[in-house]
């Protein structure tokens, strides 16, 4: 068997802390060095339920026992149009990002500006996946892009570009709901939220992307409340959603259109509850990471690997923030 990557045994090193997260079940030190050596396997979906209890809840006077589950899961927010040497949206890129999300090993990734032009018959997503199967032959993502703006480029007929998501878990549905575009409304870019929803677990992710203009992202977030509200509503449980979004906002003013009704049915944003924002631009958050629901609990947040956004580890870092264009991760225990 060859030598492993530093890429490879720092996934592997992943899953055996996500494997063990809560406590209940520790592997040996022997199956430990197996894994990290490559010679042992965890399940690739090792955010299974690693936990199943009886619970007794208190319905209609009347008690009924129900499984209930209990899985680490790490979601991440992703805007690649982050700039670099090199022009375009080239190989290296693709092979970059994959290589940062399999060190990251989030469960899922929402992604902002993913695109695809009528001359290349692959768009960015398909070629970030390819990058990833190469590093993760034993992972398999399901995955699903939606376009919200078709637009023409020099030297290009055609360039669509859209949101995007990859999962560990089998993707059970997903749909697209565009956000109305203000008659005055100064950046004409449509915008859109996909919504995604996962098999065998209730929860539904939201995806999006809003201007970069003050005025439109209050119009435009006031819509995109009023389209997720819709969605739960429609749902025939009691629906726990996570919102991974770059929101380019530059003051947390447009936030309270989301966050507002808390105690009912607002939102939380994940950074603001873990009470830490050490690592982030004091005017500007763009990207973001909102739930809502019941056994939703954040335990981390971070941009990029090795600089936390919920501790004071590493502060010394000048570019690393919750920010433009650089992923933002966090960590939830999920009680479903």
């Amino acid at each position: 068997m060859g030598c492993s990557s530093s890429t490879e045994i720092s996934v592997r090193r992943s899953q055996i802390q996500l494997f063990e997260a809560d406590g209940e079940e520790k592997l040996n030190a022997s199956n430990k060095k197996d894994v990290l050596n490559g010679k042992m396997k965890l399940n690739p979906i090792i955010y299974k339920a690693i936990q199943t209890q009886k619970k007794t809840t208190n319905m209609s006077n009347s008690f009924e026992a129900k499984d209930v589950k209990k899985i680490v899961i790490k979601n991440m927010t992703f805007n690649i149009a982050n700039h670099d040497s090199h022009k375009g949206f080239s190989q290296y890129r693709a092979k970059n990002i994959a290589k940062h999300i399999a060190e990251v090993n989030p469960d899922i990734v929402g992604f902002q500006e993913i695109r695809e032009n009528s001359c290349i018959k692959k768009n960015q997503l398909e070629r970030i996946l390819i990058e990833l199967q190469n590093i993760q032959p034993d992972f398999k993502w399901y995955s699903v892009w939606v376009p919200s703006m078709i637009y023409k480029k020099a030297g290009i007929s055609t360039c669509a570009e859209g949101l995007g998501l990859i999962s560990r878990f089998p993707i059970k549905s997903f749909k697209q709901e565009f956000i109305p575009l203000e008659k005055n409304a100064k950046d004409k870019n449509q915008r859109s939220v996909l919504f995604v929803e996962l098999e065998d677990i209730n929860l539904q992710y939201c995806v999006t992307h809003l201007s970069y203009l003050d005025d439109d992202q209050i119009e435009q977030t006031k819509q995109l409340r009023i389209i997720i509200d819709n969605q739960y509503a429609k749902s025939e449980t009691n629906l726990k959603q996570i919102i991974l979004g770059d929101f380019n906002y530059h003051d947390e003013e447009k936030t309270k259109y989301l966050l507002e009704d808390e105690d009912i049915r607002g939102f939380k944003d994940t950074a603001v509850e873990l009470n830490n924002l050490q690592n982030t631009w004091k005017l500007y958050r763009y990207d973001r990471i909102y739930y809502r629901g019941t056994g939703l609990i954040p335990v981390k947040i971070y941009s990029q690997e090795g600089c936390s956004c919920n501790d004071n580890q590493n502060s010394h870092c000048t570019k690393h923030y919750c920010s433009d264009h650089f992923s933002l991760t966090s960590v939830f225990m999920y009680e479903f």
